[in-house]
């Protein structure tokens, strides 16, 4: 693959001198740019699920969602969510916490902006079989910047199995040039 890639990068530098003729031509070294780029672009994506505490239903809503993350299958099956990205909560806690059980997740991937929809969903399955208030995920991109999106419910608080709310994206991008 190295090889290929090398190839690839110094096709490319030609393709930029001889770049000249016309906007269509420029269009296309655009193009194979982006594509050569996005072979070594590392994308980031962290955040984390917020659900109430103080609850008679504590230990239950714990379990319920302990159960969904550890439903997930494991990273080496190269899904897009996985049991290692979240640091999943005890069933057992004591009330240490203020007014909120914090479930924090975080990945490092290879250009997962590309796949993008498909993470999305798999998040949003996810949200769907657990107890939560709000979601929050952040996506660092080297191509295409920072994305936060975020999910809060209708109610006071989602129900497992009820429809997950319409997201919310904020997006920041910045340029060194």
């Amino acid at each position: 693959m190295k090889n290929v890639y090398s190839l690839a990068v110094g096709g490319f530098f030609n393709l930029v001198n001889n770049c000249t003729g016309g906007a269509r031509r420029i269009s296309l070294c655009r193009i194979l740019w982006v594509f050569i780029m996005s072979a070594d672009s590392e994308s980031i994506v962290y955040g984390c699920i917020k659900d109430a505490v103080g609850l008679s239903s504590d230990q239950e809503r714990r379990r319920i969602n302990r159960s969904a993350m550890l439903a997930l299958p494991s990273a080496e099956q190269w899904p897009f969510l996985s049991q290692e990205m979240f640091a999943i909560p005890r069933i057992e806690t004591s009330m240490t916490g203020y007014q909120t059980e914090v479930m924090h997740f975080g990945a490092s991937y290879q250009a997962i902006e590309y796949e993008w929809e498909e993470w999305l969903k798999a998040f949003e399955e996810l949200l769907a079989k657990m107890y939560w208030v709000d979601a929050t995920v952040h996506l660092e991109t080297e191509l295409s910047g920072n994305h936060t999106f975020s999910w809060s419910c209708d109610g006071d608080f989602h129900i497992p199995g009820n429809k997950v709310s319409r997201i919310r994206c904020q997006w920041q991008h910045e340029t060194g040039l």
